[in-house]
């Protein structure tokens, strides 16, 4: 996967609020940020749509997703929404992933063993 692309799976993940447009304002903004001030934490965490720089949050689950095999677009979004946090998501069991509209018993099933295998400190997206 390219830089570009895990670069905006990482701000999908993370920009507050995700609206259209917002993670290829981030991308913008961040790349105009002088090498030299990279450091500076609230000039980053202000280009990334959070007031202050200690205001936490925590990933959707858009990386995650993105290696899962032959899962479309649509369903990833779906899924995301359903769920609106990457630990919800992780922790979900197969029936609740079937309350995901698009995914069915046999995704369900398939998503659910991809979260264990992900869950593994040994596994490795990249290499699987």
């Amino acid at each position: 996967q390219g830089v570009d692309r895990t670069t905006s799976l990482v701000l999908r993940d993370y920009v507050r609020p995700l609206r259209t447009g917002s993670v290829e304002r981030s991308t913008t903004a961040l790349a105009e940020i002088p090498l030299g001030d990279l450091h500076d934490v609230p000039a980053i965490t202000a280009s990334l749509g959070f007031e202050h720089p200690e205001t936490s949050t925590r990933p959707r689950g858009y990386r995650l997703l993105s290696h899962v095999p032959r899962l479309p677009a649509s369903v990833r979004e779906a899924i995301v929404r359903h769920f609106r946090d990457f630990q919800r998501m992780l922790r979900a069991s197969v029936d609740e992933l079937v309350e995901v509209e698009g995914v069915g018993p046999s995704r369900a099933e398939q998503l659910r063993h991809y979260f264990d295998r992900a869950t593994d400190p040994l596994w490795d997206p990249i290499e699987d």
